[in-house]
């Protein structure tokens, strides 16, 4: 089997997320998009016609604050189907509270064609907004999934 569609899209510049709200991750690389699902102008993937079934998804986000020592709590990477919550990863720590981290998350959902997949994500500072952070080399900020062939 071939795996496809399959996807795989990378944050390379730094977006300014405001304290306790979600925010939609804002993508801007294109590294696979084997069906040509994925729109970076509205930053999101759309299963296409005719490719519904099982996928494996999966998404990471690096968050960072302005203030040292500063983020409580954090949803995120959160992966929306429809504008739904489906996956998300948590950290929240008021006592130690830290200044940058990463967060995954990953599973398999059903999807049907033309449902579309957005990340999004949530950071509650004690004292300043927070940044989802691009690098260069795409490898903290990412999200992608593929059709597992043959699995109904």
């Amino acid at each position: 089997g071939s795996n496809a569609p399959a996807f795989h899209v990378v944050k390379t510049a730094n977006q300014t997320i405001a304290d306790d709200t979600f925010e939609k991750v804002t993508w801007d690389s294109t590294i696979i998009d084997t069906n040509s699902g994925m729109s970076l102008v509205d930053n999101k993937w759309t299963v296409p016609s005719g490719e519904g079934g099982k996928y494996f998804v999966y998404a990471s986000v690096f968050v960072y604050s302005n203030a040292s020592q500063s983020l409580q709590e954090i949803n995120l990477p959160e992966v929306r189907i429809d504008g739904t919550a489906k996956m998300v990863g948590n950290f929240r720590s008021v006592t130690y509270p830290s200044s940058q981290i990463c967060l995954y998350t990953a599973g398999i959902l059903s999807l049907s064609a033309a449902e579309y997949i957005e990340i999004w994500a949530h950071a509650n500072v004690s004292s300043s907004d927070s940044n989802v952070h691009g690098a260069a080399s795409g490898k903290h900020t990412f999200y992608g999934a593929y059709k597992l062939d043959g699995i109904a």
